[in-house]
């Protein structure tokens, strides 16, 4: 079947999808109005899972759809396209681009390729904590694709060919790994870990500050990022005895100078950023407000870190608009009651069990859904608001089981067909199936991790039921 015939196949799977769920006679107290806005999210999510139709135009025609079905009004969905989220997640990848613009990403790639010596593990493991712990404040991808050329640059003169080195295929699988895990720790490591605090909000009026979400995020990813290190390392050991160009690396840093005016100018403002958006539970200003003043910063004049020409090629439009028209669709679940009635009949499955058990289960499926949907801002907008509910008529604190959709939706391994893992995936050194099988491991330690966690913040009562 030819890419053509492929489209037109998905394409009457989701209308079919439809189709079918409207005619089922759910009963209860679904409405009408609520099936549809159900039918609706599901042929959507098949939709933006197949791209069938491009990402960015399907999520602008989807959320119109809402008024031709009898939902809602087009206005009343289109109030919800555009929210903060999308604010910081245009603010961030800006950021971003100026991290790598100022050649701050590359000066910073360079100096820790080697810090703990040229054995293959340890520069493994140097390539993934730099990856990490930048990505608990940068957006993924610009932080993927710097320290995978830098890799890749060290894989060549080290004889790891595409293909065959198992070495190269470790690397290459670990960075985005690494991105992906230091993506969850904090809740300006990536826009989705924002629209999971946006819908919480919208579902119950509660916040969750920068600490509420760090405290348990930043621990759980450090310990989770030398477990994959480890998993890695023994799945694809490496067959090389050192990496070879620590003297080229030296001779680049060298070339580079003292730190350039952009540079410095990066740096100053990109820490106090951090600073605000740390102290944000003793100000009380926005993250969302903080990260587009610091782009905007870095625009003016005099400062120029930002141009006209970063902002059209710096910013995933696609996904912007992904999450515009994720969160536009699910929150007609809510306006409709289609969330309250999903939960009810989640909460009468979960009601039998424990807290303990609810939070294993939610862990399980929060991580294998991804095998379904991998389409992050899909998920989180879908299931935000309905878990919460659920948390809610178990009683539970809602932040609970958002937390969890949040921390896993950065799980990008077992169909890695994000951007986070494609950012490595060209340099030829690993097939898709070699990701999933890493990742397949790497999930069930993330489970287990998330599992205890998870368990010892609802222990202590940590987080607000309302």
């Amino acid at each position: 079947m030819n890419e053509k015939m492929k489209k037109y196949m998905w394409l009457g799977i989701a209308v079919l999808a439809y189709i079918i769920i409207v005619a089922i006679p759910f009963g209860g107290d679904l409405s009408p109005e609520g099936k549809r806005a159900l039918a609706l999210m599901v042929a959507s999510v098949i939709i933006w899972s197949t791209e069938v139709v491009p990402v960015g135009l399907a999520s602008i025609c989807l959320p119109m759809l809402t008024g031709v079905l009898g939902i809602c009004g087009i206005g009343a969905t289109l109030t919800n396209f555009v929210n903060s989220t999308i604010i910081f997640m245009i603010s961030s990848q800006l950021i971003a681009r100026a991290f790598v613009e100022t050649g701050v990403g590359q000066r910073v790639a360079l100096k820790i390729s080697f810090i703990f010596g040229d054995a293959p593990d340890k520069v493994l493991l140097a390539f993934m904590l730099a990856t990490c712990v930048i990505s608990m404040f940068l957006v993924d991808i610009p932080t993927a694709i710097i320290f995978s050329g830098i890799a890749y640059n060290l894989l060549e003169q080290s004889g790891c060919k595409p293909g065959e080195s198992t070495y190269g295929k470790a690397m290459m699988i670990a960075i985005p790994v690494a991105a992906a895990i230091g993506g969850f720790a904090t809740p300006v490591g990536s826009g989705l870990n924002q629209l999971a605090i946006a819908q919480l909000k919208g579902a119950t009026g509660i916040t969750i500050n920068f600490a509420q979400w760090s405290m348990v995020g930043v621990p759980m990813s450090l310990i989770l990022l030398f477990a994959a290190w480890f998993i890695i390392k023994k799945m694809l050991p490496a067959e090389i005895a050192r990496v070879e160009g620590a003297d080229s690396v030296k001779e680049q840093t060298k070339a580079l100078g003292s730190l350039k005016a952009n540079e410095k100018k990066f740096i100053v403002i990109f820490l106090i950023t951090i600073i605000f958006w740390v102290t944000n539970p003793l100000t009380g200003i926005d993250n969302n407000m903080v990260a587009a003043i610091s782009a905007c910063v870095m625009s003016f004049a005099g400062i120029e870190l930002l141009k006209a020409e970063h902002v059209k090629q710096g910013v995933d439009w696609n996904g912007i608009m992904l999450v515009g028209g994720a969160t536009a669709i699910a929150m007609t679940l809510s306006t409709t009651g289609a969330s309250k009635w999903i939960a009810g009949l989640l909460t009468s499955a979960l009601g039998n069990m424990g807290a303990n058990m609810v939070i294993l289960t939610v862990s399980i499926f929060a991580i294998f859904i991804h095998v379904i949907v991998p389409t992050g801002g899909a998920l989180v907008a879908l299931f935000v608001p309905i878990m919460a509910s659920v948390a809610l008529n178990l009683g539970m604190s809602p932040v609970i089981l958002t937390l969890i959709i949040g921390y896993t939706v950065s799980c990008v391994f077992l169909v890695p067909l994000d951007p986070i893992p494609l950012a490595t995936y060209g340099y030829k050194y690993w097939k898709m199936i070699d990701m999933t099988k890493v990742g397949l491991v790497i999930s069930i330690v993330w489970i287990a991790l998330l599992f205890v966690f998870m368990i010892v913040a609802n222990s202590m009562g940590v987080y607000p039921m309302a």
